[in-house]
């Protein structure tokens, strides 16, 4: 865990705008991201090498700890105008289905995104986007189709709602 610390912080709260906050995240959530980084699978930092070194108990035993963590959302501004848009984007693109409650939960499968970094969000949403990193098909058709407008609007609906938590 203390290798995890560095980057994402105690109790693995994140320490930078662009490392995403990991702690409550599903079991599920956790494990196939330290599978995707292990593999290659998504754009390499040093959580390839990370992940690579863990072994499938490992990994298991890590996701377990940090489901088992509390999401603490972090504390971000939002413009109102951008954060309504957002919300209509939000129900209107299907996000609702897997990212309930204006996106503060997951359903198993897919992670918390109200109150997770900004930065990170942005960077994962151009990354799908841009085909680097991909998820459900369903939500990879979604993102693909939306501007870098609609983007900044799910981003302060998200950075909104992780402040009403």
């Amino acid at each position: 865990m203390q290798t995890c610390s560095a980057c994402h912080g105690g109790n693995e709260t994140t320490l930078g705008p662009e490392i995403p906050i990991i702690a409550g995240l599903s079991f599920t959530v956790i494990e196939d991201a330290l599978i995707l980084f292990s593999q290659g699978g998504r754009p390499c930092t040093s959580m390839c090498a990370i992940a690579a070194s863990l072994g499938p108990t490992e990994k298991e035993a890590l996701a377990n700890y940090l489901e088992q963590q509390t999401f603490i959302p972090a504390d971000q501004d939002a413009d109102p105008v951008l954060t309504a848009l957002g919300a209509e984007l939000h129900r209107d693109k299907g996000c609702e289905t897997c990212h309930s409650d204006g996106g503060r939960n997951g359903n198993g499968m897919a992670p918390i995104l109200a109150g997770q970094r900004t930065a990170y969000l942005r960077n994962a949403l151009n990354q799908v986007r841009a085909a680097s990193r991909s998820g459900p098909k369903v939500m990879n058709q979604a993102i693909r189709t939306l501007d870098n407008n609609e983007i900044e609007a799910l981003l302060n609906y998200y950075a909104n709602n992780g402040q009403q938590h």
